[in-house]
């Protein structure tokens, strides 16, 4: 195709049967989510840890 994504049908995959696949989204969600994953595991224990270590400063 002109963008560059290939022909696509109905649905891709299932899984457990109610999460339907369709890799165009999922190109686009796949950031997205490694991006939460990176502020849920990285960012936010880093906050919480600079609070709790200012509470021992004198």
């Amino acid at each position: 195709m002109e963008d560059g994504d290939f022909p696509q049908q109905e649905i891709t995959g299932a899984v457990m049967k109610n999460c339907m696949l369709h890799y165009a989204a999922y190109r686009n969600i796949f950031p997205l989510w490694g991006l939460a994953e990176y502020r849920k595991n990285v960012l936010v224990p880093l906050k919480t840890t600079k609070y709790i270590l200012s509470d021992y400063v004198y």
